[in-house]
Parts: structure tokens; C-alpha cells; sequence
């Protein structure tokens, strides 16, 4: 399992170009990397188009991740014929990032999540009084 500490060293300064709002993952110790993993994984698949998410540690902004730095964070490991006879399927449950946005009017920022609550939400960057909300 890789820890936060080096998903942190994956980040890079933001691109150029990117359209406003480009998601953010926030993200507070080493026991959510693994499910923020799965997460940005399955959330890349669906979305061609996203280069990469700004990296939230801990409320203070860590930089820019690459989807490109993440899949190259991943490690496989070959098995032997037979190793998987009868046992479980190896990995996590189907974790899901949740999409937050912000409830002001005509705001676009959004961030992603592991786990939500509503008391722990992130501010948005824009309007610092305004809590993250689940999309509807």
C-alpha cells in the first residue's frame, strides 16, 4: 500500500489550461490512500478527458496530480498458475469517490471525497463560509 506521503511526492505544479473547477481530492492520512487509489481510479475510467485532480492534504492544497503519475504508482504482481484457486478476488470493495460542489449559486468548484460527512466537509476555495455539499 502506498502511503500519503508518496502520493504527495506524485504531485506537480498545475498545468496550464485546465478548465476552472478541475476536481480535488481531499484527503487526510496514510488509511485513505488505498481507498482514494481505487477511487481515482475508477473515477479516471469514466472521465477520458480529466488529465489529472489538485491533491488536498490535510486542508492545505499539495499540487497537481496526474492521472498519468498515479497509474504509474500502481503495482502488479505476477502470480504462479494455480495461486488463485478457491481464494478471494484480491483488492477493495467497490470504493467510490463522492463528488462535492459547492451550494452557492453559480459556483462551479468541486471536489472529490473518500468518505463524507457533513460536520468533516471541505470549505469551498471560493467562498471559505460555504461547506461542500453531495451533488444532487
Amino acid at each position: 500500500m502506498k502511503t500519503l506521503e508518496e502520493l504527495k511526492q506524485q504531485t506537480r505544479p498545475a498545468p496550464t489550461g485546465l478548465a476552472p473547477g478541475n476536481p480535488a481530492l481531499y484527503i487526510d492520512n496514510d488509511e485513505q490512500v488505498q481507498a482514494a487509489t481505487a477511487g481515482l481510479i475508477h473515477y479516471f475510467a469514466n472521465d477520458d478527458a480529466l488529465r489529472g485532480i489538485d491533491l488536498v492534504v490535510a486542508g492545505e492544497p499539495a499540487g497537481f496530480l496526474p492521472r498519468e503519475a498515479l497509474y504509474n504508482m500502481l503495482e502488479f504482481e505476477s502470480k504462479g498458475l494455480g495461486d488463485g484457486d478457491l481464494a478471494n478476488l484480491p483488492g477493495l470493495p467497490e470504493y467510490r469517490l463522492q463528488i462535492l460542489h459547492c451550494p452557492q449559486p453559480g459556483c462551479n468548484e468541486r471536489c472529490l471525497v473518500t468518505f463524507y460527512r457533513p460536520e468533516d466537509a471541505p470549505f469551498c476555495g471560493l467562498h471559505p463560509t460555504k461547506h461542500m455539499e453531495p451533488q444532487p
